[in-house]
């Protein structure tokens, strides 16, 4: 038999195997678009993809057509966690933070964050660089805080970029840089986050880090204050806005 045709015997073999399980995930995501959650799990399982085993953990965690059991859903996520899914690492550091399914730990946390994290996954990272703010699981180490935050802030995530913004503002975990810490307060503001909102508009106000325009000030401080921040409030009354 020539290479040629070994080769085509083995990829045939190989399609054969994947093919069905696709099939599985594919018809286990109509069943649960369609709420049938029973159908959808016999499919998830049969397919055993870790997108799949992830599933069935949401199925339980969030008792869709069975009883909810966080226990449950823990397990399954897991198995999913552990054959790289980054989806299902985040999810587990939640489970793990919190207590859900598994008694609460704070390290194993922080691990499973940091598997999605490596992995790019941005929610993870700016979870993790809050721990390393907080020494909350991981012993304190600013920097670390820093190096995460910033990934995360860098994939538009609106807290590690306010964050990300107090650090250069304050020189703690970066040296401190008024126009970087404007520039992350920027992002953020711009994305509605109330208090990112106040801090550029008062570095507007003060001409720190950036410019002072009155007019920019205004804008973002009156932007705030629509949302029920006090200090944004009282610096506009003082500007008799």
């Amino acid at each position: 038999m020539s290479i040629n045709v070994k080769f085509v015997l083995v990829m045939a073999t190989l399609l054969m195997t994947v093919l069905p399980a696709c099939a599985d995930y594919k018809a286990g995501m109509k069943a649960y678009q369609n709420e049938d959650y029973a159908t959808a799990l016999v499919n998830f399982k049969q397919d055993g993809s870790p997108e799949a085993l992830d599933k069935i953990g949401t199925i339980y965690s969030n008792g869709l057509g069975v009883e909810k059991d966080e226990k449950e859903a823990f397990k399954w996520v897991r198995k999913a966690a552990e054959q790289g899914y980054d989806i299902a690492q985040h999810k587990l550091g939640d489970m793990y933070y919190y207590g859900h399914g598994v008694a609460a730990d704070k390290a194993e946390a922080a691990k499973w964050y940091r598997k999605a994290a490596e992995q790019g996954f941005s929610i993870a990272q700016y979870k993790l660089g809050d721990m390393y703010k907080k020494g909350n699981g991981v012993n304190q180490d600013l920097n670390e805080a820093a190096a995460w935050l910033l990934k995360s802030a860098e994939q538009g995530q609106v807290r590690a970029q306010f964050d990300i913004g107090l650090m250069y503002a304050s020189g703690k975990g970066e040296n401190k840089d008024l126009a970087e810490a404007a520039k992350w307060f920027r992002k953020a503001a711009e994305q509605g986050h109330t208090r990112a909102l106040y801090a550029i508009g008062y570095m507007y106000l003060k001409g720190e880090g950036v410019k002072m325009d009155k007019a920019e000030a205004i804008k973002y401080l009156r932007k705030a204050a629509e949302q029920g921040h006090g200090r944004a409030q009282m610096e506009l009354k003082k500007m008799g806005e």
